[in-house]
């Protein structure tokens, strides 16, 4: 993790990928409020080199809120968890350095085994157990060899938002129909607010000119997945 801050940067257009999710509206909500350019594409295959050159043209950064997250799923699709979490993101880095534009690619607790009895930061060693860690932690590695000096790699976990499917969302509307709920007890998390975490990432970029990688979570607590 960088330790010395640098000027902030001018920038004027951003490009939100997966704009139509939960992470990717209340992205383009923040920018928006910010009253930050954004450049708007049709939805595109990320893992499509060729769909992601003529798309990502003239930006100064890139947002990558497209991703595989169906953790359970992702054990018997395997395939398409790398394909999007990894040559997705590679495929960005590798333009964004064509046009020499920032990217902004989010991580995930599950890079790590879950076994710690304290929060992770940003210095430990990986050790992903499930076929969804090791597929973002290989998009996180793609994106540091591609573009070393303009990334931002921001890990985060257990996402809650407006928009779209979440744990919260999902017990409220099991407990309208059902007497009584079931739930795991082995797993301890920081729910994170999207737009929260839409707000923390534009500060980042806007105020450090190196690459990084940040944690962000809305609460304090151990991550064990």
């Amino acid at each position: 993790m960088g330790t010395t801050k640098a000027k902030s940067l001018i920038i004027v257009r951003w490009l939100v990928v997966g704009a139509n999710g939960m992470l990717g509206q209340d992205f383009i909500s923040e920018l928006r409020f910010q009253n930050i350019k954004i450049i708007e594409k049709p939805k595109f295959d990320i893992a499509n080199i060729d769909e992601v050159r003529s798309n990502i043209q003239e930006v100064d950064v890139v947002v990558n809120c497209a991703a595989y997250t169906a953790v359970d799923d992702a054990e018997s699709n395997q395939e398409l968890a790398f394909r999007v979490n990894a040559v997705g993101p590679k495929n960005l880095a590798t333009v964004c350095r064509e046009i020499n534009a920032k990217l902004i690619q989010f991580s995930t607790d599950y890079i790590f085994s879950g076994d710690s009895d304290h929060p992770y930061d940003e210095n430990e060693n990986p050790d992903p157990k499930s076929v969804y860690g090791r597929s973002k932690l290989a998009g996180e590695q793609e994106v540091r060899e591609i573009l070393p000096d303009n990334h931002y790699i921001i890990r985060t976990a257990w996402l809650y938002g407006k928009h779209g499917k979440h744990f919260g969302k999902t017990i409220l509307n099991l407990a309208k129909t059902k007497k009584s709920l079931s739930v795991v007890n082995d797993q301890i998390g920081q729910p994170t607010w999207t737009k929260d975490l839409a707000k923390k990432s534009i500060e980042i970029v806007t105020n450090l000119a190196f690459s990084i990688i940040f944690k962000f979570l809305n609460l304090s607590s151990l991550m064990k997945s």
